[in-house]
């Protein structure tokens, strides 16, 4: 700070008054050097209030930085503009002390830290109302979103506030309930838990297939089927025939309108049939007739365009044919409804033989007896 001291007035010689002057001007050019805003301004300058009813204000601008403030007793509102040393803060408060809302601007060269009650932006890329609605035009990456919902495009992908998604058409499940699902009902994944083991395992239905139901894929397990096909396995659920390798079961093996068993149980369900409990209209077979059909018959070697494999056996349409000619109807040839094609039952043909080795053993019988009585 500046300080001027006056010496009260040259006396004496002309020296002195000399002297005098160079020591004034001295002290001026240092005061007028060294001047700051208190040399300037009072200190009712730099410090004001004003107070008008209930209404106040005041300014006050020192070392510390500039504090501008005004107050309505009435309403119980307050607002403060404070610049300081790297630092800008701004407040509004409203109510008293045990219930007051305070809405709060700080800005210093680390951060810019806003307390409010509700934080709205208007801007071209950016909008905030009033009950925290964002909208952005542009990217955002890297963000990590916890809690709330997410909806783009109007429901196409949708996750709610459980962490439940709605994917388009699907639905994936966070409750523990491990489901994936479509929204019409016709396609279900789920996890379930199994009674033996206590392990859980996956479970796919399938609905609207056929109107018979439910398809259900479960533990190695397929029920409620209309049709299956695999490589050595055709089954047929509406008509309850199936082709199980090289054997046909036909309506009387199926005990039900799934597959369900094992490998296993297919072969024992097989020779069951044997029993006679299975069977009705029993009559002996002609061994006339059974001779005269084997002998027409044309057996052949032959290899499968599916595998290149070769094999041996009849062909369905020949013996189909044969049937006719000779107007002999065993269940040799049957009709693939699935795929068209014909198919010989190979195990039928077993009773035909043996009725043939009878017949020709009974000739050989006769004719040994003839011989003899010759």
């Amino acid at each position: 700070m500046a300080i001027y001291k006056d010496n009260n007035g040259p006396t004496g010689t002309l020296q002195e008054i000399k002297s005098y002057l160079f020591q004034n001007n001295e002290l001026l050019r240092y005061m007028f050097s060294n001047l700051d805003p208190e040399d300037n301004y009072s200190a009712a300058a730099l410090q004001k209030y004003i107070e008008r009813d209930q209404k106040v204000a005041q300014l006050v601008f020192d070392v510390n930085g500039l504090n501008i403030s005004l107050g309505n007793l009435e309403t119980k509102t307050e607002t403060t503009f404070k610049i300081m040393d790297s630092q800008i803060q701004m407040k509004v408060s409203k109510g008293d002390v045990t219930d007051q809302l305070n809405s709060e601007l700080l800005i210093d060269e680390k951060m810019i830290k806003l307390t409010t009650g509700h934080f709205l932006i208007t801007a071209k890329n950016f909008t905030v109302d009033a009950a925290g609605n964002a909208t952005f035009s542009g990217t955002i990456r890297g963000a990590t979103i916890i809690g709330g919902s997410i909806n783009i495009g109007d429901g196409i992908f949708e996750v709610d506030t459980d962490g439940s998604v709605q994917l388009g058409d699907f639905y994936v499940s966070a409750n523990a309930s491990n489901i994936f699902a479509s929204n019409d009902g016709n396609f279900k994944l789920t996890m379930k838990k199994n009674s033996g083991d206590g392990k859980y395992y996956p479970q796919l239905e399938m609905n609207g297939l056929s109107s018979r139901g439910t398809m259900t894929f479960y533990n190695g397990q397929i029920t409620g089927a209309y049709c299956i096909s695999a490589d050595y396995f055709d089954g047929d659920g509406a008509n309850k025939s199936s082709y199980f390798y090289d054997i046909y079961l036909g309506k009387s093996w199926w005990g039900g309108d799934g597959v369900t068993e094992t490998v296993q149980t297919l072969w024992e369900r097989v020779d069951d049939l044997s029993d006679q409990s299975a069977k009705e209209n029993i009559y002996d077979i002609d061994q006339d007739e059974a001779l005269k059909f084997l002998l027409g018959t044309r057996p052949v070697t032959f290899q499968y365009k599916k595998d290149g494999q070769w094999s041996a056996g009849m062909i369905a349409q020949e013996v189909y044919a044969l049937q006719d000619q000779l107007e002999i109807y065993y269940p040799l040839v049957g009709l693939e409804t699935r795929s068209g094609k014909y198919r010989i039952e190979y195990k039928n043909f077993i009773p035909l033989l043996i009725s043939s080795v009878k017949n020709l053993q009974q000739q050989i019988e006769e004719m040994k007896g003839e011989a003899y009585v010759s």
